[in-house]
């Protein structure tokens, strides 16, 4: 049912999107929410301290559904969604990065499966350029904490009750902040998947995800964090499993060193007792030599044509 929201009732979503330079690209993310067939929703765009112009095309907008936050200084995204948490009053709280769009029917869809079953406390959707996600139910820490995520935060949608429990995001995390909320989230809740494609990653050179060595840091903070719960619901092999990511993401950012660090760790705990899980197979770790041989061998030849580069990043 496709209702708008009327002034005596809160709407049914909050949707907030965290906003920092996004000149290039934050028309497009609003227009998606506002092209929605499903009404019922609050749109906070949060400027998170934007030094180009975009106030100036968040100020274009006339539309009741949509509202502008502001910080003076940049802050960070989960600043930025803290924000939205306070200042949202709706029954579920959706998120759209500034650079990503959904499908017109994303909220329709999200509504009726929250409809569905009154006890779901989260519900997810797939993406048009990701991977084809399939965890879903109760108690599915483990499976998650072994795949290394459940799902990029513009697909999630998370019913405001959840938060007396989870509190607010972790303002530490400046990359791999989506896994860590997607990791709280499967340890408390009931999960639902939408076996649909309806969020959209798009994307722009500027964004922190652009760069690989920032997406590895990020990573091993996660893995840091959450080493304990890895081994106690899934075991040392999928440590292993997250150390060869870690491995070939810092050898490909010209962190040799480090790459090689993660890559022996890898090995180690690859041999060791494997618990619950056994995410590896001979397949999966040849695979893994073999594109740690080839970025090896790439990285080998940038240092002789660029030691002084290998020497500043290490």
């Amino acid at each position: 049912m496709n209702t708008k929201t009327t002034s005596s009732s809160p709407p049914r979503f909050t949707v907030i999107i965290p906003i920092f330079n996004g000149a290039k690209s934050v028309k497009r993310a609003i227009d998606s929410v506002l092209s929605q067939t499903f009404l019922d929703f609050e749109l906070l765009a949060v400027n998170d301290g934007s030094t180009d112009s975009t106030i100036e095309i968040l100020n274009g907008y006339n539309d009741k559904r949509l509202r502008i936050l502001s910080h003076k200084n940049n802050r960070g995204q989960n600043a930025a969604l803290n924000l939205g948490l306070a200042v949202g009053k709706g029954m579920v709280f959706s998120f759209l990065d500034d650079d990503d769009i959904w499908l017109s029917t994303y909220l329709f869809k999200v509504n009726q499966a929250f409809e569905s079953d009154p006890s779901i406390d989260v519900v997810y959707t797939r993406l048009v350029n990701g991977p084809k996600w399939s965890i879903q139910g109760r108690n599915i820490y483990g499976d998650v904490l072994n795949q290394g995520t459940m799902s990029a935060m513009i697909s999630v949608n998370v019913r405001k009750r959840c938060f007396n429990l989870l509190g607010n995001f972790d303002e530490s995390y400046s990359m791999s902040q989506d896994d860590d909320f997607c990791f709280k989230l499967a340890r408390h809740f009931h999960i639902k998947l939408i076996p649909e494609r309806l969020a959209l990653i798009i994307g722009d050179s500027n964004s922190m995800t652009s760069k690989r060595v920032n997406v590895a840091k990020g990573f091993e903070r996660l893995y840091k964090d959450y080493r304990a719960d890895i081994l106690k619901y899934c075991g040392y092999r999928t440590l292993s499993k997250h150390h060869f990511i870690l491995a070939e993401l810092y050898v490909q950012s010209a962190r040799y060193l480090k790459g090689i660090q993660k890559y022996i760790l890898a090995h180690y705990y690859l041999l060791k007792k494997p618990g619950k899980f056994l995410p590896i197979t001979l397949k999966n770790v040849f695979f893994w030599e073999f594109s740690m041989l080839i970025s090896i061998l790439k990285g080998l030849k940038y240092l002789i044509s660029h030691p002084h580069h290998f020497i500043k990043k290490r």
